[in-house]
């Protein structure tokens, strides 16, 4: 998976984007689950809170 912050300059990682602000993706990678709608991308539904 690739990270991307929509707010920053910065990616990490290859394969399918995940997009989103640096401090959601930094939640996402920690292990917690976010409001729909604050991450895109393919593997988005794997970080939505539900």
């Amino acid at each position: 998976m690739r990270l991307r912050a929509d707010d920053l300059d910065w990616t990490f990682g290859t394969g399918t984007p995940l997009h989103g602000t640096a401090q959601d993706l930094l939640l996402a990678t920690f292990g917690r689950r976010l409001p729909p709608g604050r991450l895109s991308g393919e593997l988005c539904h794997r970080f939505v809170a539900g």
